[in-house]
Order: structure tokens, then sequence, then C-alpha cells
């Protein structure tokens, strides 16, 4: 159900990207970012980023390179679950698809689809996909 409903969200992004003539509204659209770099969310972003720019094709006013996904994570490497060679290699494979990962930050603050990073970086999406886990605040 979930990943029937993230998959016609992001397809009403690509509706919403092509129809515009604005371009900060575009740009909102054609943002996608995945907090958590474990097996959910690498898989998941992973998934979704293949999806979206294969689905590129059937837009007049949209492009592959228009699309921009961010993954973030708090620990220092994606993927621990699989340890750190099998880790590094599905980092390097997720960048060489144009995923900009970002590693030892954490979202400070999400507001309206307006995403701060710990590190600094801010930028607006429609597309928030939380994948980190829940873990009590002592």
């Amino acid at each position: 159900e979930e990943a029937i409903g993230l998959r016609n969200h992001v397809l009403e992004q690509l509706d919403k990207a092509d129809s515009t003539t604005d371009e900060d509204v575009r740009r909102k659209a054609l943002t996608f970012v995945f907090v958590g770099g474990g097996f959910a969310g690498a898989e998941t972003i992973g998934e979704v980023e293949d999806m979206a720019r294969d689905a590129a094709k059937y837009y007049t006013n949209v492009k592959r390179e228009d699309m921009r996904f961010i993954l973030v994570d708090a620990a220092d490497k994606i993927l621990p679950e699989v340890g750190p060679k099998l880790g590094t290699y599905g980092k390097e494979h997720l960048e060489s698809r144009g995923v900009e990962i970002y590693l030892s930050t954490s979202m400070d603050s999400c507001v309206d689809g307006h995403v701060v990073l710990k590190n600094g970086l801010e930028v607006d999406s429609s597309t928030i996909v939380w994948t980190a886990g829940v873990k009590p605040n002592p």
C-alpha cells in the first residue's frame, strides 16, 4: 500500500512539474528527500529514482536531469547492515546515478516542505520520505 501510494505521489509530482510555468513549484515537485540510509531508505530511493527518471520520457517538460534525489543519514555510512565494503559499493552506485548523499548529518526541521539539514543545506521538496526509524530522546 505504501509503495503504491509513494509511486502515485511521485507521478503526481511529475505531472505538476510538467504543467507549471512557476520554476519554484517545479523545482519543489522534482526534489525528492529521503531520510535514513539503511535497507529501507537506500532501496526506496533507488527504486523511486529509477522509476521517476524512466517516467520522465513521457513528459514534455520534465527531463531526467531536472530531478534531484537527496539521501540523508546521521551515520557516517549507508547500509550499515551489510558491512563497510558493500555499504561503500551501495553509496558509490547511488551517487553514480545522481543521488546526493549527505552523511553524518540529520534533518533539523521540515515545515511545509522546507527541509533544513544540520549541515546547513536547505531545500524545498514536495516529497519527504522518512525511513530513519524512531528512537526516543531521553
